[in-house]
């Protein structure tokens, strides 16, 4: 497989979950909240 057809199949599959989420939405009953923090480009997430 060359550089080509696998950067078109990564393509294929980002897209296909794009389109298509998996594993979305709302936990009944989340007990959990996480908070990271990249000070080398400032970026914040918080799953909870």
């Amino acid at each position: 497989m060359n550089f080509n057809n696998l950067d078109q199949l990564y393509r294929s599959v980002i897209m296909d979950h794009y389109k298509n989420p998996r594993n979305k939405g709302v936990l009944d009953n989340g007990s959990m909240t996480v908070d990271m923090n990249n000070p080398t480009c400032g970026d914040r997430i918080r799953l909870t």
